[in-house]
């Protein structure tokens, strides 16, 4: 259903700002291409909104192929 896409992107939202607190606190980052310090500020920022964007692709796809 169209209304759970923002659901789970809210949740995958959630979960990258609390990785990225987290892991400033902590000083760890699940994936080396979540940590600033390792990859950069900008790939950091590059990567989330991919993974956003594919978020978004992937769930109008499952939405249209559910409804066949």
């Amino acid at each position: 259903d169209w209304k759970n896409i923002f659901f789970w992107l809210i949740f995958l939202l959630f979960y990258l700002v609390y990785t990225f607190v987290r892991g400033a606190i902590v000083g760890w980052y699940p994936y080396y291409f979540l940590n600033p310090m390792q990859a950069g500020y900008v790939e950091v920022l590059a990567f989330s909104l991919k993974t956003v964007c594919v978020g978004i692709v992937t769930s109008f796809i499952l939405i249209e192929v559910g409804k066949v």
